[in-house]
């Protein structure tokens, strides 16, 4: 049975069991004394995607409520970011405050999610000062993106180190890298095992003779 689910494991699996404390960290934004915003960064390629996923994935589990959206694929506008989410979220609200009561209305607790978020420079005073503080409490957000957050999340009287917290997603270390490698082949070997007994019973079943 472990060597099945090994071989069914994928390489998005196999990061995120480096990432556990990262992974453990971000689910924090889910209890109630958790943050009200987490705010991911990393450069690129070193796994904020993969780590997002595995959080939304996780925190579905635990019953919450997770909307995603791509920042890429939004008008960097209030009007299209509002558009995007309301479209992402089944209503046809507008305006920020209806929006808003739509999406604390989707669960008992709601994470949003927006990856890629440094396309949104221009827009991250109106979400910082106006939309985000406006969001009922039971919605948490992730914020994820190659670049810091700016020190005016601190500064600004909608946010403290209790409501806001940041993880910077750092390279793996050396012994990290080497327990991934010892995944990966185990995984590698797991699924040639599986092919080469499957091709062993495909073989098997046509040289049966039919009864």
């Amino acid at each position: 049975m472990r060597t099945l689910v090994i071989a069914r494991a994928s390489a998005r699996d196999t990061g995120t069991l480096i990432r556990s404390s990262e992974l453990s960290k971000m689910l924090g934004l889910i209890r109630d004394d958790g943050p009200r915003l987490m705010y991911v960064h990393g450069i690129a390629g070193i796994g904020k995607s993969t780590l997002l996923s595995a959080f939304a994935a996780a925190a579905r589990t635990s019953g919450a409520t997770v909307v995603g959206l791509d920042c890429r694929s939004i008008e960097p506008t209030e009007r299209g970011f509002l558009h995007s989410l309301s479209r992402a979220i089944g209503s046809k609200a507008r305006s920020p405050n209806a929006v808003a009561v739509r999406l604390g209305a989707l669960g008992e607790q709601v994470v949003l999610t927006l990856d890629t978020y440094e396309v949104f420079r221009f827009l991250d005073v109106w979400l910082r000062e106006m939309f985000l503080p406006s969001l009922p409490p039971n919605v948490r957000v992730v914020l994820c993106g190659r670049e810091p957050a700016v020190a005016d999340w601190l500064m600004s009287g909608q946010w403290d180190r209790t409501s806001f917290s940041v993880l910077e997603l750092q390279g793996i270390t050396d012994d990290e890298a080497f327990d991934l490698l010892e995944i990966l082949v185990v995984i590698w070997k797991s699924r040639r095992f599986l092919k080469s007994s499957m091709r062993s019973r495909d073989s098997t079943s046509l040289t049966s003779p039919i009864p």
